[in-house]
């Protein structure tokens, strides 16, 4: 019954064209909207909160958009109007709750706690949805299949989960398409499976308040926030660009600078494993066909004590006490 309802819906109720259409802005902003997410993951401090609040405005708008292009593309028989106050606050709420979700998973690295982020951003989907669905005012009274309505929140929310799990795990192009893909799947899945649950029962005596706004008007708003979507993807892709670009640039000259130095050097962390170490270091070891990096460099000592390779005595600070090598 419920695949029945969602298939009548899509084949019979909307225009295919305006369908693929939301559904390739979708796609658009998911794939921007992940691309923001790793710069966020990989950023610290004030950089953070700047990424993750153009994540969230990227994500937010797309998923808005998709919904008021989604619903241009609906035919429920009347003709009618959209209430501004509640579609601005369903933009914001999509904005909002999509933030709270990308916080939770940028500022950890618990698959658990990143699944949980990708939920709430499920939610914010679902919350905007039927908070826009609000907005619609047409002559009939609006009611709901409540079994429908929870499958599609249930659909919004795990397809959600996943792609943050994704996005979380591979940060690279396939993963970022996967991720983005995963995401599209989210917003279009509960979208189209709440437009299922829709149940109208014509009354032409129901008024259209002033404060409305016609389903034209609406689409040159919806596509402002296209267009704005996509300047911001833009931008936001140059920027990551740029910056990795410079990371890249430093890391080479920091590597030429460690390789061209005559000193051997050695960098090792709080439990004593080698970090980093240049060719001359290796070549003083006899190590330069061996990798040493994550290798307890108290053992690699001995092992060159053992071999008669090194002589006398030595120690290093680990965890802020001395250990010896004798």
């Amino acid at each position: 019954m419920l695949m029945y309802q969602v298939l009548y819906c899509l084949t019979d109720e909307h225009d295919w064209r305006l369908v693929a259409l939301g559904g390739a802005l979708c796609l658009l902003a998911s794939t921007a909207a992940i691309s923001l997410f790793h710069r966020a993951r990989a950023t610290q401090g004030s950089g953070r909160l700047v990424w993750l609040a153009l994540d969230a405005v990227v994500a937010g708008c797309g998923i808005w958009a998709t919904h008021f292009i989604a619903m241009l593309a609906y035919g429920p028989g009347a003709s009618g109007a959209y209430n501004v106050p509640v579609t601005l606050l369903s933009l914001i709420f999509a904005i909002a709750i999509t933030f709270v979700g990308l916080s939770v998973a940028v500022s950890t690295m618990r698959p658990g706690l990143v699944a949980l982020g990708g939920a709430i951003v499920g939610g914010g989907v679902a919350a905007m949805h039927y908070t826009g669905m609000m907005a619609l005012e047409i002559p009939a009274r609006v009611s709901w299949a409540t079994g429908t309505v929870a499958a599609s929140i249930l659909l919004g929310v795990v397809f959600g989960a996943f792609a943050l799990h994704v996005a979380e795990r591979r940060d690279n192009l396939s993963g970022t398409l996967g991720a983005a893909v995963l995401l599209t799947v989210a917003i279009v899945s509960h979208h189209f499976t709440a437009m299922g649950a829709v149940q109208l029962t014509p009354d032409p005596t129901l008024p259209i308040s002033g404060l409305s706004i016609p389903p034209t008007s609406l689409s040159v708003l919806t596509a402002s926030a296209a267009a704005a979507i996509i300047v911001i993807a833009l931008v936001a892709a140059l920027l990551d660009r740029r910056a990795k670009g410079e990371l890249g640039r430093q890391q080479r000259v920091l590597d030429t600078a460690l390789e061209k130095m005559s000193q051997g050097l050695c960098m090792f962390d709080a439990d004593g494993k080698i970090i980093l170490f240049n060719e001359r270091y290796a070549a003083m070891l006899g190590r330069t066909d061996i990798l040493l990096t994550g290798r307890l460099l108290v053992d690699v000592l001995r092992e060159e004590q053992a071999k008669g390779q090194w002589q006398g005595e030595g120690r290093y600070r680990d965890r802020g006490t001395y250990r010896r090598i004798s």
